[in-house]
């Protein structure tokens, strides 16, 4: 949130006072700093949370599923890639908060499915995956935006006067826009494969590299044989 309004600040800098939105800002970092030390003076907080990490990740050590074939991940591809565009219209639709933080999970989910099957399409899938990272920044920044908009309505929050506070609040719906709009765009590029033919390019993708795997096995055997 402070780094939000640190961006804004920043952005509208040159059309606006040195110290416009200073005291919004120090309210921010105030309370950020409480709210640190409220938490790290609890005994042992550190090592608690140290503990129940590593306790963690000693449950997780055998979480990686056994595939053998495609058909065994297409399921979950096709599911998350239909929710994510259904997603991406049902927020164009509404534009509600809630439904644009929706398709940002989606978009996630997507995009953590393209970084495990990267290898076996290099170039085209880096490519997804970087549209996908582009995107969900849009709409993480947008979410950030609207968890600043909620924040700054709080009494505890100062301001200058009355008039900083309707131009910051101006600014930031001005910015959530232009981000709304912006991942709409790329979303509507990424999405508009249908389910079947984004399952059937990443299919015929994992047979090619499977054939291509099998082809330089038997180059080495050869080599070894030589």
């Amino acid at each position: 949130i402070i780094e939000m309004m640190r961006q804004l600040k920043e952005l509208y800098n040159p059309e606006l006072e040195d110290d416009t939105f200073n005291t919004p800002l120090h309210s921010l970092e105030y309370y950020r700093r409480q709210a640190t030390k409220k938490e790290l003076d609890q005994e042992g907080k550190l090592a608690l949370i140290r503990e129940a990490l590593h306790e963690k990740l000693k449950d997780d050590k055998n979480w990686i599923p056994k595939i053998k074939g495609f058909k065994d991940i297409s399921p979950n591809i096709r599911r998350v890639y239909k929710r994510g565009k259904e997603a991406m219209e049902k927020a164009q639709e509404s534009g509600k908060p809630e439904d644009f933080h929706q398709w940002r999970k989606r978009v996630k989910y997507l995009r953590y499915h393209m970084a495990l099957i990267e290898k076996i399409w290099p170039r085209t899938i880096k490519g997804f995956r970087k549209e996908l990272s582009d995107l969900s920044d849009y709409l993480g920044s947008d979410r950030d935006l609207y968890i600043l908009t909620e924040t700054l309505q709080s009494a505890r929050i100062k301001y200058k006067n009355e008039a900083e506070k309707s131009i910051l609040m101006a600014l930031i719906q001005q910015q959530r826009q232009q981000l709304q709009q912006l991942a709409l765009i790329k979303g509507h590029h990424f999405y508009h494969f249908k389910c079947d033919e984004i399952i059937s390019l990443l299919e015929n993708s994992w047979k090619y590299h499977k054939k291509q795997i099998k082809q330089d096995s038997l180059k080495e055997e050869l080599i070894i044989k030589d």
